[in-house]
C-alpha cells in the first residue's frame, strides 16, 4: 500500500493551500545540536517565538493569498498584534549579512525562495530540507550544480542524514503521523561563507 501524501505535497497545495500546521515543524534537537556545536549559529532566519533556534529569530512571512492578521492569529494566539521578540517578520526580506551564521528550517510548502536566499546572501546558512526532492526544479537550478566544490564562489555541502526524523510542534508530539514522522529522509545543505581560520577553529 502507498504511503499517504502529505498535506503539504505540491499537489495537496493546489488544492487548498499550505498548512501552516504541517509546515510547523520545529528541528528535532539530535540534529540542530551537532550542527549548532560546529558552526555556532547567530541567527534563525525562518521561526516562530515558540521554535526559534537561536535568541535572534525572524518571523516566517505572510500568505500571500492570506490576511496577514488572521496568520499572525494561528501562529501567535497569545499575541494578535504578531511576535515582538522577532527582529522581523519575513526573513526572505530582511538582510542575512556576511557576519551572520544563520540557521533555516524553511516551510517545506514553499522551499525555493529560500533555497535562492541562501545561494546569493553572503551569510553562511546552513539548512535543513527534505531529502526526497532532489529531482525538483529549485534543487536542479540552485544546489546540484554547484554541490562538491562546483562553485567558484562558496563551497556547498550536501549532508544526507540517516533514518527519519521525529519533529514536535510547540515543543509537543505532532498527532499527524505524516507530518510527525514525514516519509522522507533530511538533507543538510550548507553554504559555507566562513573565513578559513574560522572554520580551523
Amino acid at each position: 500500500m502507498l504511503a499517504s501524501i502529505p498535506r503539504n505535497h505540491p499537489n495537496q497545495r493546489r488544492k487548498r493551500g499550505a498548512d501552516d500546521s504541517v509546515d510547523d515543524r520545529e528541528t528535532p534537537a539530535d540534529v540542530f545540536d551537532p550542527l549548532n556545536a560546529e558552526f555556532k549559529f547567530t541567527l534563525d532566519v525562518a521561526a516562530a517565538r515558540h521554535n526559534a533556534k537561536c535568541a535572534r529569530y525572524y518571523s516566517l512571512p505572510p500568505k500571500p493569498y492570506a490576511n496577514a492578521d488572521v496568520r499572525q492569529l494561528v501562529m501567535f494566539p497569545e499575541r494578535f498584534v504578531g511576535d515582538p521578540d522577532a527582529l522581523g517578520l519575513d526573513g526572505l526580506q530582511q538582510p542575512w549579512p556576511s557576519n551572520e551564521v544563520v540557521w533555516c528550517n524553511p516551510p517545506f510548502s514553499d522551499i525555493e525562495p529560500w533555497v535562492l536566499k541562501a545561494s546569493v546572501s553572503l551569510a553562511t546558512v546552513v539548512m535543513l530540507l527534505p531529502a526526497n526532492r532532489c529531482e525538483q526544479p529549485w534543487w536542479q537550478k540552485w544546489i546540484e550544480p554547484w554541490r562538491d566544490d562546483r562553485s567558484p564562489n562558496v563551497i556547498i555541502e550536501t549532508r544526507f542524514l540517516a533514518g527519519r526524523r521525529c519533529f514536535k510542534n510547540r515543543g509537543l508530539a505532532i498527532t499527524n503521523r505524516t507530518s510527525r514522522n514525514p516519509p522522507f529522509g533530511i538533507v543538510i545543505v550548507v553554504w559555507d561563507r566562513r573565513p578559513w581560520d574560522r572554520k580551523q577553529s
